[in-house]
């Protein structure tokens, strides 16, 4: 026979947890003259059904629908309301959907097509929230990119994202000196925005296209992009509202800041 003993610090565990631990042990060591691992089971029926529970996460999303459409539909209901808030820098729908608007015309008069890939690179700012709005109403998708990094790294992102054209602001653009492609400074460039239309740009991309492309920290070798489309950025956004139970439509720009 078998004599068990359970220890354990009343400080970082109750009891009822410990138990339920013990539980798990008792049906393993049951279990042990089974002839593969997989045979063994340590779950009780209830937790067994709770685990089913728990995963039945299917849900209605907009299937047929971009991340930035989403955004455009919530401006037009609410133009007037707070959307974006960064330090001293307070902007309502009506005016970060314009400023988006005049970046994605530039960015196609730039030559960004649906897919295409376009970095960004900014200090954390209200820019930083247009610029990737602007890339996503452009239809293209934005690769993100920290200007405290490296510029090997940086310049590797770019790179192998195959980015066409790199959104910087100020003193981040003479950090990325390696890279040839189109250059839209916000700072430099902005008597260019102001020339653009305020109106939404036609629709280009599809809800199954490239939304952004993310990279690993490359700590254990070399960093590596992931690909997010528009689908399962909707369909993340919108279970993450239901699961806050916010009633009303998508609100993708509503933040207090950006850290």
């Amino acid at each position: 026979s078998i004599r068990e003993e359970l220890f354990y610090d009343a400080h970082d565990f109750d009891r009822e947890t410990v138990e339920r631990y013990a539980g798990y042990f008792r049906r393993l060591t049951a279990q042990t003259s089974a002839v593969t691992l997989g045979n063994i089971d340590i779950l009780n029926e209830d937790e067994r059904r709770r685990l089913i529970d728990i995963n039945q996460t299917a849900s209605e999303f907009s299937v047929n629908k971009s991340i930035h459409e989403l955004f455009e539909e919530q401006a037009a209901r609410t133009p007037q309301a707070t959307a974006l808030v960064c330090g001293d820098v307070k902007l309502t729908y009506a005016e970060l959907n314009a400023r988006a608007n005049r970046l994605a015309h530039l960015l196609r008069r730039r030559g960004l097509t649906p897919n295409a890939r376009a970095g960004i690179c900014t200090e954390r700012s209200a820019e930083t929230i247009i610029a990737l709005l602007g890339i996503l109403k452009a239809g293209g998708a934005y690769v993100p990119l920290n200007p405290e990094h490296p510029t090997a790294r940086l310049t590797l992102q770019l790179a192998e994202s195959n980015a066409l054209i790199l959104i910087t602001k100020g003193a981040a653009r003479n950090e990325l000196l390696e890279f040839r492609g189109e250059v839209i400074d916000l700072d430099t460039d902005r008597s260019l925005l102001l020339a653009e239309p305020e109106t939404n740009p036609p629709r280009v991309n599809t809800s199954g296209g490239l939304a952004y492309v993310i990279y690993t920290s490359g700590s254990s070798g070399v960093p590596k992009g992931v690909a997010v489309g528009h689908q399962g950025l909707v369909n993340y956004t919108e279970f993450i509202l239901q699961r806050l139970h916010v009633d009303e439509p998508l609100h993708f720009a509503t933040v207090s800041t950006i850290t």
